[in-house]
């Protein structure tokens, strides 16, 4: 893949660039061509394989080889204004890693770099919620479809428990997920089960989270890295946990939280996508009476690189 300008993005289609990730005023540029569609075929004339081109608040289109005179595109329901810092970043970063996926179509591409590049230009977090039947899976998608974002189902180890095994309810999510009009990724919630993160693994799923935070720091590490090396390798997320997030009755207690260098330094030897760290949150909880400690989250959102995952969002306040 190549994110570039002016005579080298010609020379990348020349060289038969696998993807090229322009933008509209660098793509007309290039190739002199008057409007957005043509400019593209331009460039795979050259040779380029698929090109995708952004467009600021019109979003992203993608033209592929394989299917010349049509081209796809996504955009956010109400436009941002201003050209948002990394989220052309964020864009190349999602494609890069779509490239992985086995099944990676232009069209899935297209929609994890809209995805990643919206959250970025929207400064959001990106909500998660649990499943528990078919029904709450039908709803949580019926709502991001209303409200026109994206959503994370997730599906716990409880969950699975609940229901015997994994394999029913995680292909009746990943089926919504295939039919929503909105990006919906399904993710395994809580495993502290290394062969049920690698099930879902296999079935499907675009991300997994490993929690081994019930084991010593070394062990942690070690089952962490095992599972990171099995997802990667067939292009899936990793989330991992450190610094065990509180339950119904320890969501305060003085040694519910994560270390900033500890976990720099677990991320590192795991080589984790996204971390979920204990900074005041807790699970299942009735009331939005947790207190979150800002300047941890601001502490360890500068010592890592990964994404922060917050657990138990149900009892923060919404101030």
């Amino acid at each position: 893949m190549v994110d570039t300008s002016g005579p080298a993005l010609l020379a990348a289609a020349r060289a038969g660039a696998d993807v090229l990730k322009p933008n509209h005023h660098e793509l007309l540029e290039a190739t002199g061509a008057p409007d957005l569609p043509t400019a593209a075929a331009a460039l795979l004339e050259l040779g380029a394989r698929c090109v995708f081109a952004s467009s600021g608040e019109d979003g992203l289109a993608v033209f592929d080889a394989a299917a010349p005179g049509r081209w796809i595109s996504a955009r956010l329901p109400a436009p941002l204004s201003g050209n948002p810092t990394g989220a052309g970043d964020a864009a190349v970063a999602a494609i890069a890693a779509g490239l992985l996926e086995p099944d990676a179509s232009p069209e899935r591409l297209l929609r994890r770099a809209a995805s990643w590049s919206a959250a970025v230009a929207a400064r959001r977090c990106q909500g998660a919620f649990n499943v528990i039947h078919l029904e709450t899976a039908d709803a949580l998608v019926a709502a991001a479809e209303e409200a026109r974002l994206p959503v994370i189902l997730q599906i716990s180890e409880n969950c699975v428990k609940y229901h015997g095994a994994l394999e029913p309810i995680a292909a009746a999510c990943l089926a919504a997920a295939r039919g929503a009009t909105v990006p919906v990724a399904v993710h395994l919630d809580h495993a502290e089960s290394e062969e049920l993160a690698l099930a879902a693994v296999d079935l499907g799923f675009g991300s997994v989270m490993y929690d081994g935070a019930h084991l010593d720091y070394a062990d942690n590490v070690a089952a962490t890295r095992r599972v990171v090396a099995y997802a990667h390798e067939r292009g899936v997320y990793v989330e991992a946990e450190l610094g065990k997030v509180g339950g119904k009755d320890g969501a305060h207690a003085p040694g519910v939280r994560t270390d900033p260098g500890e976990a720099a330094a677990f991320a590192e030897q795991t080589g984790v996508d996204a971390l979920a760290v204990a900074v005041g949150s807790s699970h299942a909880m009735l009331e939005r009476s947790a207190s979150l400690d800002l300047e941890l989250i601001a502490r360890l959102d500068a010592a890592l690189d990964v994404p922060l995952v917050l657990h138990g969002f149900s009892g923060v306040p919404t101030r």
